[in-house]
Order: C-alpha cells, then sequence, then structure tokens
C-alpha cells in the first residue's frame, strides 16, 4: 500500500457527481479532553483524517487481513479513527465488544483471531495478567499499536517478550491529527 494508491482510491472520477462534500470539507469535530480550559472543538478535514488514518496505518504495520480488536470508544479519535476508520481503509475485520473485563478480552483475542490492537498502555499492561489455555493472552497479537498515554518503556518489553512481534507507540494531539 502507497499513499498514491489513497489519492487514487478517494479521487472521484468523471462517472461520479459532484457533491458539496470535498477534501477540505470537515468530516469531524473531536473535543480533547487535555486542555485545562473549556473544551473545544476541533474541525478535522476529510484528507486531513483519511490521509492521516491512511499512512499512519501503513507506516505502522497494519494490514488488510488483520482482526482489530475495538477497545477504545468512537468518541475518542483512538477508537473513532485509530481502530474504526482504520477497518474501513484496510478492509480489515473489526471485532466490536463493550465488555471492558481482561479475562473477557482475552478469550475474545483468541477466540476471535484477534491480530492486531490499537489502545492505551493500561489496556496492554490488564492484557498481560491474562493467560488464555496456559498461555499469555498477548501471545496471539501480530501487532500492538500503544497511545493516548505514557508509555512506561518496560511495557513495550514485556509485550515482545511473550511474542508480540511488532509493538509500535505514537502520540498524536488531537489538535493537529498528526501522528509522531
Amino acid at each position: 500500500l502507497e499513499f498514491a494508491a489513497f489519492d487514487e482510491a478517494f479521487t472521484p472520477g468523471e462517472s461520479v457527481a459532484s457533491a458539496e462534500v470535498g477534501a477540505q470539507s470537515v468530516c469531524e469535530i473531536i473535543f480533547p479532553s487535555g486542555s485545562t480550559g473549556r473544551p473545544k472543538g476541533v474541525l478535522r478535514q476529510h484528507h486531513q483524517v483519511l490521509g492521516n488514518r491512511w499512512s499512519s496505518s501503513v507506516r505502522r504495520g497494519f494490514r488488510g487481513d488483520d482482526v482489530l480488536l475495538a477497545v477504545s470508544e468512537f468518541s475518542h479519535t483512538l477508537g473513532l479513527n485509530g481502530t474504526l476508520l482504520r477497518a474501513l481503509l484496510l478492509g480489515a475485520t473489526m471485532v466490536l465488544t463493550a465488555d471492558r473485563n481482561p479475562r473477557t478480552l482475552a478469550a475474545l483475542i483468541h477466540g476471535e483471531g484477534v491480530t492486531a490492537v490499537s489502545a492505551a498502555p493500561s489496556f496492554f499492561s490488564s492484557l498481560l495478567k491474562q493467560e488464555v489455555g496456559g498461555r499469555p493472552a498477548c501471545s496471539v497479537l501480530r501487532l500492538a499499536s500503544i497511545g493516548s498515554s505514557n508509555i512506561p518503556p518496560e511495557l513495550v518489553s514485556e509485550l515482545r517478550a511473550v511474542g508480540v512481534e511488532s509493538v509500535v507507540s505514537g502520540y498524536g494531539m488531537t489538535e493537529c491529527d498528526s501522528i509522531a
């Protein structure tokens, strides 16, 4: 997957009727929680959101054959764009659950063949304490994408030690919709 493929896929051809919505149109308004003042709606444009999610997915190693577990709420940019939009853009499978019990999530990961998760460090810390069939629950994950909070270096080491092939982290400001 290359960024040129993204542009081609999302550029309307002659057979597509013109619409009022364009690449520069606002597609979402996200309210960041990190501000010390009143919450402010951050307006994000279609091309900004889609382009960022496409390129970050490719850079982080997500694939269309992944099975993603949606653990972050869709009211947060990690859940909305980091899981739902990522699954749609890549054609990946997404497993939805409202259950936040680590034991239940561990069983779900094994039962549904989950290969990749984007979540906060606390999720992975809890999951590392769970076993399924005598194996660490995380051991079946191919990719752990960690964000939304400070990431203890030992967490990355522990995930790699139980067999997670790729552990990536990122920091993104809601106000900028960019990921480092």
